[in-house]
């Protein structure tokens, strides 16, 4: 068949894909004329990640799993659209890691809304300004300290995690994708740069002036001028980066809203327990845990801002596990640390 012939096909098939979105987009309107009816939330994230395991099971290809997902992101970010206007708010002013991270989970048609501070965020969330709030794993930690973190009250009780985001999946591994070299890194003062277009979801993102410096040294006394060595190809840039976010609080966002996500498949749950510091004390809530059935799959501590004895544990665990099932592994210790639900999330399949 010749190309002319081809393009034709092309062209008719994009004349009826286009038909069959506009079908899906007045089906959605519908749902959305529903929602309001009985006050239900636009944004179902267990619902919008089973639908993308069903289709990426059922793709047989050439199409890639990471393309799917993205060309369905846009469609579900036009369907959110036609039910209702959608907003994300985000601890980070635009361009930065939080802002990337929202454009890796939401598309063209959710307006992102930059805050500044906790507050500032939980107030667009109970102004209704936002339906969704994104910031980072580190934040999150912060937003749970007693007197400082205001968002402590409400985490768990009136505002739920219902989602994350992960920066270091979307950086590439393969040597050709980077076309960065040590020196364009080590130029880059305000720490943006660019990734390769294609199959990754993100364009840019931002780096610790701090990583560069780091990883870059001087030469002959100057500084950010050029680098003292350069890596032998892109992917030593890309390892470097996966190196850095991989132990980065900042590399790992959360999705709050006003709504629990309800116990189902493939789900992941964050639990907060504020205990006594000190080594014992850690070793033992370690122990009563890996003696459990409750997997974890992440662990990170925070010191108490105003207590300087107490330390937050974050735990993230393997399925939806009710407050009460961490409660009974951790009963020995029960005097001693307080445990707090913050609620159950989609696990969101990582595409290689």
């Amino acid at each position: 068949m010749n190309i002319p012939a081809l393009r034709q096909k092309i062209d008719e098939l994009d004349q009826r894909l286009l038909a069959l979105l506009n079908e899906r987009a007045e089906l959605s309107s519908s749902v959305g004329r529903w929602k309001q009816a009985h006050q239900e939330p636009v944004f179902v994230p267990e619902r919008e990640e089973a639908l993308m395991r069903t289709l990426v099971a059922a793709n047989r290809g050439p199409l890639t799993s990471s393309g799917l997902r993205a060309i369905y992101r846009e469609i579900l970010s036009s369907s959110r659209a036609c039910q209702k206007a959608f907003s994300v708010a985000c601890l980070g002013a635009a361009h930065s890691a939080a802002w990337h991270a929202v454009r890796l989970r939401f598309g063209a048609s959710d307006r992102v809304v930059p805050v500044e501070t906790a507050s500032e965020l939980l107030r667009a969330l109970e102004e209704g300004d936002a339906e969704v709030a994104l910031l980072s794993r580190s934040d999150l930690l912060k937003a749970y300290l007693p007197k400082k973190g205001v968002l402590r009250n409400e985490l768990g009780t009136r505002l739920f995690i219902c989602g994350e985001v992960r920066l270091s999946d979307a950086l590439p591994d393969d040597a050709q994708k980077s076309p960065l070299t040590a020196e364009d890194l080590a130029h880059q003062h305000d720490a943006r740069f660019e990734l390769p277009a294609g199959d990754d979801d993100i364009s840019f993102l931002s780096i610790p002036q701090a990583v560069v410096d780091t990883a870059f040294k001087p030469i002959n006394g100057s500084h950010r001028g050029a680098a003292a060595s350069e890596p032998e190809s892109g992917s030593a840039v890309a390892s470097l980066l996966r190196q850095t976010t991989a132990h980065a609080g900042d590399a790992v966002f959360f999705l709050l809203s006003r709504r629990p996500v309800p116990e189902g498949p493939h789900l992941k749950t964050l639990v907060c327990i504020s205990a006594p510091r000190g080594e014992e004390m850690d070793s033992v809530l370690r122990e009563l845990m890996s003696a459990s059935d409750i997997i974890t799959t992440t662990w990170d501590t925070l010191s108490h801002g105003s207590k300087p004895g107490h330390v937050c544990h974050h735990l993230e665990l393997e399925g939806a596990v009710a407050q009460s099932v961490v409660e009974a592994a951790l009963v020995p210790a029960s005097d001693k640390i307080t445990i707090k639900h913050l609620g159950f999330y989609p696990e969101t399949q990582v595409y290689g």
